[in-house]
């Protein structure tokens, strides 16, 4: 691996000159915790660096993109899925996702939206993951957590 200092140099200026062929191609050839260093020393204030930190992100293969991903601090995690989510999400929700225990079910409470998360390995190669277990998220969706939530809406609805 280049040193990180000469290593930020030479991407920096590949992506300056638009040749995001030889960045993905040195990308590649780096392991998950080394690139979630490096983009530790791309990650900022400043805009430009910002950019920079997702156009890096986005040119990794996706299995690497996800074990890197694991290697990053939170706040870095958080700034990459706000910077890919299309805005569908009332704000917190994913800082609710993080607290749910990896291979468990539970329903989000946000506002006037209602969740039910399932949150999984990104490790897990498994495909159809829905189709898979169709029965058992459904089966969730009756468990006693939802009842309550459920149950607490009812009591605090007032028909008009």
């Amino acid at each position: 691996m280049f040193l990180v200092e000469n290593l930020l140099e030479v991407i920096s200026a590949l992506i300056y000159q638009k040749k995001y062929s030889e960045v993905k191609e040195i990308l590649s050839a780096e392991n998950a915790a080394d690139l979630a260093s490096l983009f530790e020393g791309l990650f900022g204030e400043d805009f430009d660096e910002q950019k920079e930190f997702i156009i890096l992100f986005r040119l990794l293969p996706k299995d690497l993109a996800a074990e890197t991903f694991v290697y990053m601090d939170s706040d870095m995690q958080e700034f990459l899925i706000n910077a890919f989510s299309d805005g569908t999400f009332p704000q917190g929700f994913f800082t609710e996702v993080k607290k749910i225990e990896t291979g468990k079910t539970a329903t989000i409470t946000i506002d006037d939206y209602i969740f039910l998360v399932q949150r999984i390995d990104v490790f897990d190669k498994t495909y159809g993951y829905y189709e898979n277990n169709r029965t058992a998220c459904l089966k969730a969706m009756k468990g006693d957590e939802f009842s309550k939530v459920i149950d607490n809406w009812s009591k605090n609805y007032i028909a008009e």
